[in-house]
């Protein structure tokens, strides 16, 4: 089943990122893509927890950025929630608008970041998904700091870690 080929490509796109192995990620983004189907992905997230045309885009946007391709992981995560945006389906567009905040953030495009943590933070909230808005704070948090706003941004950061801490979650724990 080309879905499921598909979807048994997310772990190693994420997992390779986390691990900095970011070309290896490219690799597995770039075999997925070959059998992406939006109406497919849209069908399986259900059973998946996520869409993985938005999880791919997001998982290789962090992977391009650190190689060199800035603009590359842009339109990534444009894409992402260009796809979020058109499914009604909130989860999946505070992932892509978080995740797309997060590598804006990193390209240091403040104006570009702001209006995405704004609308994660929004969505966050209306929904009560914990997890997003933990690490919204954290993207608001380095989005303050590139506007020069460095003591708000530690406190928040402060704030989003310890709200983050309490979900249990571990993974992104590198930047606490």
């Amino acid at each position: 089943d080309p879905g499921l080929l598909m979807e048994a490509h997310y772990a190693p796109i994420c997992s390779q990122v986390h691990r900095g192995n970011f070309a290896e990620s490219w690799k597995h983004f770039e075999l997925a893509r070959q059998y992406e189907d939006l109406d497919r992905c849209k069908a399986l997230a259900p059973h998946t927890g996520q869409n993985s045309a938005i999880t791919h885009r997001v998982c290789a946007a962090h992977a391009r950025w650190p190689l060199g391709y800035p603009d590359q992981a842009r339109q990534l995560t444009r894409e992402a929630v260009r796809i979020a945006e058109g499914l009604n389906d909130p989860f999946s567009l505070a992932h892509g608008t978080n995740h797309a905040s997060w590598v804006i953030g990193f390209c240091g495009d403040a104006a570009e970041m702001e209006p995405l943590v704004q609308r994660t933070l929004k969505i966050t909230v209306e929904q009560s998904f914990v997890f997003w808005a933990a690490t919204g704070h954290v993207a608001q948090s380095h989005l303050w700091n590139l506007q020069g706003r460095f003591k708000e941004s530690i406190e928040n950061c402060r704030l989003g870690m310890q709200a983050f801490r309490a979900t249990g979650a571990e993974l992104h724990m590198c930047y606490g």
